[in-house]
């Protein structure tokens, strides 16, 4: 990752400014499963949502290869690689995950300034959310990310809007890029491998 990191910080994809250069930069990822055919087009589209242009071809099933133009740095990559699956679990041992959301956006909280994820459950997602945080109040759910804890707030109330809020780390832009990263992946479908780098061209 640090290969890419620096072609970036170098301009090698030409460009003035945030890296908005017109070569195509080569990726090959490798995944933990045959599922290169339909993940290929949910990165392109995670890519595209972050600010890139890019396409995506499936040499072999666990095997994607992405040609990618416009990238504003290597943070868009790395964080649009990142399954980013989301866990909210319940006193109970019952979980509401990434694929019970519909929608999300990353804005600044108003109070705060502190990064934050607003996700919109689906409608059988935003029952179960109401219905297991009636079961919870007095009690703390803790909210991850691919295995890290980001939060446990304790559930004062029943939340029964269908919708939810997952505050980010602090305020810094790389907060707020990792909070927008997460709404990109929590409104597209799960992907079904994790994906490591294996070629940068």
């Amino acid at each position: 990752m640090s290969v890419l990191l620096a072609l970036l910080a170098c301009g090698m994809l030409g460009g003035d400014g945030p890296m908005r250069g017109e070569a195509a930069l080569r990726v090959e990822l490798e995944g933990s499963g045959p599922t290169a055919a339909t993940d290929g087009p949910i990165l392109v589209t995670r890519l595209e949502k972050l600010g890139a242009t890019a396409t995506s071809t499936a040499p072999s099933p666990d095997r994607i290869s992405l040609a990618i133009t416009q990238i504003r740095d290597g943070q868009a990559l790395q964080l649009a690689i990142r399954p980013n699956r989301l866990e909210v679990a319940f006193p109970d041992g019952q979980t509401l995950t990434s694929a019970d959301i519909a929608s999300a956006e990353a804005a600044p909280d108003e109070m705060t300034g502190q990064p934050r994820v607003n996700a919109t459950f689906t409608d059988a997602g935003g029952r179960r959310f109401c219905e297991l945080t009636r079961a919870a109040v007095g009690k703390p759910i803790p909210i991850r990310v691919d295995g890290v804890e980001l939060s446990a707030p304790i559930v004062r109330e029943p939340i029964c809007g269908g919708r939810m809020s997952v505050m980010m780390g602090g305020a810094s832009t790389n907060a707020m890029d990792e909070a927008h990263a997460l709404a990109v992946a929590l409104g597209t479908p799960v992907l079904g491998s994790d994906w490591i780098l294996a070629v940068i061209e």
